[in-house]
């Protein structure tokens, strides 16, 4: 069997399982080395079972050790195909080696298979393109707004071609200025290209550093795109600027956190008709946990601005929405330490800037 890497410091890395007895953990004495704040020295094993094969099990770590999104408590037998987490990292396990790995996408697509998610009015249809163009969206289902998640496929390349940047109101942008914040507050105004967060241009969607800001263009109404940051962080309040200048009526645009991978992450959303949502994605399914699984309005929001103001809370045992100062919406969750981002969708070009990621903890 093989494991593959695919978050973290080693994203990408191969390794092969071989002996009665394969360790992970951070001590270079392991089979499979990894370097995450939240793995242990010896943190799992994977032992050698009788007509072959292995058991995965965890060697009493702090973060545990997690088979297909469920947290084990005693010795798992795998078969080849599960996806484990071990900290902060997740790994593949496959029955044979695997190909050499592309760079994933951030873009999540869809076809009208399963549900649609209802952004200012449009319907965004979420489930799975294998290999080819994305289906009509379908309208939207009386029931709450839930659909498989799967990468779309091949890997992202080249440059996004997006229209030249101009301020909130149509003239050039001000120099970005950053707010004032702690020490260990991360303020990202997107003035560095290298500073991390992901680009990418695919059919659907693309995404982009231009003039001081960064810039997601969602083609489609049938895709939604997430770009993330580089740092993993645990129960953050977050803040940005997010600009609309065409005013599309059919955008929706917020903040991602709690991010770990393309199926498991949180994010606090807005449309630009004035409807909100708390969305979550686990195991690959996503949900809408706000508003008993509706997009909903709000006196709160806007319609049809160029500029909003948003401030996402992901710990404390709940979700929080502010847009513009005015409280939305709280949602009791459990928020896992993940990596920030922003969210875009509903064939509109959203311009996020002035990220504050304050971690728990951090002084104002």
């Amino acid at each position: 069997m093989w494991l593959r890497v695919l978050t973290g410091a080693g994203a990408g890395r191969v390794v092969r399982v071989a002996g009665e007895r394969f360790l992970v953990g951070s001590d270079r004495a392991c089979g499979l080395v990894l370097r995450d704040s939240e793995v242990e020295r010896r943190h799992a094993a994977l032992v050698a079972v009788p007509g072959g094969g292995y058991r995965v099990e965890d060697l009493g770590s702090r973060s545990g050790t997690f088979v297909e999104g469920r947290r084990i408590r005693r010795p798992v037998e795998l078969r080849g195909g599960e996806r484990l987490c071990f900290g902060e990292t997740f790994v593949d396990l496959t029955a044979d080696r695997p190909a050499p790995p592309v760079r994933r996408r951030r873009l999540l697509a869809a076809g009208a298979a399963g549900a649609a998610l209802v952004v200012a009015g449009a319907a965004v249809a979420i489930a799975s393109v294998l290999g080819g163009g994305p289906e009509p969206a379908a309208a939207p289902p009386s029931s709450p707004a839930q659909a498989e998640l799967t990468p779309a496929a091949g890997p992202a390349t080249g440059k996004a071609e997006l229209a030249p940047t101009t301020g909130a109101e149509g003239t050039p942008p001000e120099t970005a200025s950053q707010p004032s914040t702690a020490a260990t507050a991360i303020v990202e105004d997107f003035s560095d290209p290298s500073s991390g967060f992901e680009t990418f241009d695919d059919a659907g969607a693309a995404a982009a550093y231009r003039q001081g800001r960064l810039i997601v263009r969602v083609k489609s109404s049938d895709f939604y795109a997430t770009a993330v940051g580089p740092r993993s962080v645990r129960a953050p309040t977050v803040s940005l600027t997010a600009l609309n200048p065409d005013r599309t009526e059919n955008a929706g645009f917020g903040i991602v956190c709690g991010y770990r991978d393309q199926g498991t992450f949180l994010a606090l959303a807005v449309g630009a008709n004035g409807t909100y949502a708390v969305l979550e994605a686990s195991g690959g399914v996503l949900t809408v946990l706000s508003g008993g699984g509706e997009w909903t309005p709000s006196t709160a929001i806007r319609s049809g601005a160029r500029r909003y103001e948003l401030e996402a809370g992901c710990g404390g045992g709940a979700l929080t929405l502010a847009v513009d100062g005015v409280p939305v919406v709280s949602v009791p969750a459990r928020v896992p330490r993940g990596r920030v981002g922003v969210f875009a969708a509903g064939n509109a070009e959203i311009r996020f800037d002035d990220l504050v990621i304050q971690p728990r903890g951090a002084r104002a």
